[in-house]
């Protein structure tokens, strides 16, 4: 049993993601049932909130008026309900299970504080800025899990999940962290 992470739901719905094919390859293995994969009101909500900062940002401006703003509402929403009605129509099939975290919301809060308290990850440096595609001055960068990450994989452990699927690299850390070694974590 699978758990992806919201990076590759987010990936499979956009064409233009750097990961779509990736995503596609993922989501073709649940639809020909060779694996099932859960899903969490996080990663839905997460989804959600990637979709409208996504879209948003990568929209050619036209100027700030109510035409555009529908415009790219409306394109946000059908986003949206192709994914929904995907979710609902795989777990129909019982190839997605939806699934939540199995403790109280302080519970659940305390743990995913505690382990990014006790695991730090690793600071590197850096010399490229990715948004302008240019080098730079090198400069110190932190890479490891947040707390949403930390979440994703609590989520996974307490659904009874195999393993952890996601494009985001900081996911590595996972398995030097107490009560995960038995989570495998595909980083594509």
């Amino acid at each position: 049993m699978l758990y992806f992470d919201s990076c590759v739901w987010i990936s499979y719905v956009l064409p233009r993601d750097k990961h779509h094919s990736k995503a596609v390859n993922q989501l073709e293995r649940i639809e020909r049932g060779e694996d099932e994969v859960i899903v969490s009101s996080q990663v839905i909500l997460e989804f959600l909130d990637v979709i409208r900062k996504r879209i948003v940002q990568e929209e050619n401006y036209v100027g700030l008026n109510n035409e555009a703003k529908t415009r790219i509402k409306t394109k946000i929403d059908a986003i949206t309900r192709k994914f929904m009605n995907m979710l609902t129509l795989l777990a129909h099939e019982h190839k997605v299970m939806i699934a939540n975290p199995n403790q109280n919301l302080t519970d659940y809060l305390h743990l995913t504080q505690k382990i990014l308290i006790q695991h730090f990850g690793d600071i590197g440096e850096f010399s490229f800025c990715f948004t302008c595609n240019r080098s730079t001055p090198t400069r110190y960068r932190y890479r490891g899990m947040g707390h949403y990450d930390i979440q994703h994989a609590i989520n996974a452990k307490d659904a009874k999940a195999d393993e952890i699927v996601s494009f985001d690299q900081p996911f590595r850390f996972l398995n030097d962290i107490d009560g995960f070694s038995s989570l495998k974590v595909t980083v594509l």
